[in-house]
Order: C-alpha cells, then sequence, then structure tokens
C-alpha cells in the first residue's frame, strides 16, 4: 500500500505516492540533496523525480490526495514533519528539526536494522554540510582527496602558493565535515610544511601547521 506524503517548500508543494513515511522521506530528499547538493524549490523538483507538482493550497491538497504525512520545509533548512488524520485530514505536528539531521537519523536508524546488508556503506547515505552546499560523507572524502593530490601535485612542482592554499582549502573540507584525514594531517606537518616554514623564511611552522585545524 502506497505511502502518500506532501512536500511543501514556499506555496509549492510536491505530492508524491510512494514511500512517505519518514524514513522514505529522508531517503527521498537524502537522493535529491546528493545530486543537487542544495536545499531548494529549484533542487527538490529536480531530485524528486516521481513526484507531481501542484500549487493548491493545504485544505485542497489533502482534500484531493489524502496524504499520510505531510512536510513542510523552511528556508532556513529545517524540516516540519506532520501526520495527517485519515479520518480528520488534520496535521498533527511530530517533530521540528534541520533536514541534515532528520536524513542522517534516519539513515543510521535505517543501517541499525539493517546490520546484515554488506551490499551498503552508510557513508554514501550520511550527509555533511560544506558552505551551505550537502554531500554524502564519501562525496565529502572524494573532495578531500582530489584537493589534497592537487597540492601534492603543485608543492612537487614548486608552485608553494598554489599549494599552500590547497592544503588549506582540503583540510577545511575534512574538519568541516567531520572525515577522518589524520594520516594526510601528519604527513602534511612532517613533509610540506617545514618546507613552506623554509620557503618563505618564517622563523616556525606554527602559521603553516595551523591549516590542518
Amino acid at each position: 500500500m502506497a505511502t502518500r506524503g506532501i512536500y511543501q517548500f514556499g506555496n509549492v508543494t510536491l505530492y508524491n505516492h510512494w514511500d512517505n513515511y519518514p524514513m522514505g522521506a529522508a531517503f527521498h530528499l537524502l537522493n535529491a540533496l546528493k545530486e543537487q547538493h542544495e536545499l531548494s524549490l529549484f533542487s527538490l523538483i529536480r531530485g524528486l523525480k516521481e513526484s507531481d507538482l501542484h500549487s493548491l493550497n493545504y485544505s485542497l491538497t489533502l482534500d484531493l490526495w489524502g496524504a499520510e504525512y505531510f512536510y513542510e520545509i523552511t528556508e532556513d533548512h529545517f524540516i516540519n514533519v506532520y501526520e495527517i488524520s485519515i479520518e480528520t485530514d488534520q496535521k498533527k505536528l511530530v517533530s521540528t528539526k534541520p533536514v541534515i539531521d532528520f536524513i542522517n537519523e534516519q539513515v543510521r536508524s535505517y543501517f541499525a536494522t539493517n546490520q546484515n546488508d554488506e551490499t551498503e556503506n552508510i557513508n554514501d547515505y550520511l550527509l555533511v554540510k560544506l558552505n551551505n552546499h550537502y554531500y554524502s560523507v564519501n562525496q565529502a572524502i572524494d573532495m578531500f582527496t582530489s584537493e589534497f593530490n592537487e597540492a601534492v601535485d603543485q608543492f612537487n612542482r614548486k608552485m608553494w602558493g598554489n599549494s599552500t592554499s590547497s592544503f588549506k582549502r582540503s583540510f577545511e573540507i575534512a574538519n568541516i565535515s567531520g572525515i577522518d584525514v589524520n594520516k594526510e594531517k601528519s604527513e602534511y606537518l612532517y613533509l610540506y610544511s617545514p618546507v613552506f616554514t623554509s620557503v618563505y623564511k618564517h622563523q616556525n611552522s606554527n602559521l603553516f601547521d595551523s591549516y590542518i585545524n
């Protein structure tokens, strides 16, 4: 049986027919954010590919579709989750939290109850937020790795300014997203920071060491 859901962003509503209980809704939103990397009406329209777009007021929406869940997404990236009574079509607020927290809580719950499924990696589903854009943990790891490797390549070509900037950006990605890059931090402190200190004739490596924080 379908679990019908309505997603509202501003004055526009999106109707989705299947799997719109909270865990299903979280995965719908997750797929949209992983693909579009931003939370906006445009990204939801593009990301919720199976949805029907409507500009109807709330009461008409319920009368026409008989949805079980209503998700109100705010401009400050919060989500208000409502259950809708089948008998009365009245909505009841059951939770309010940042969209990323809503998604990640449902993802962790899914993996906790599906521990025997070794074909899926939770880091493909958990989200991190970088400069108001959304990525999976593995996408963030790929971004860090690409930036770090670019920094090493620039270092080897003695492009000191570009290299220091790339190292700094790579560690900013890691620190904001919370991914584990302790190995790369140690490598940077041992191999690269001392060279930058010498090239730029600093008395100590404090400035360049601070890039990892």
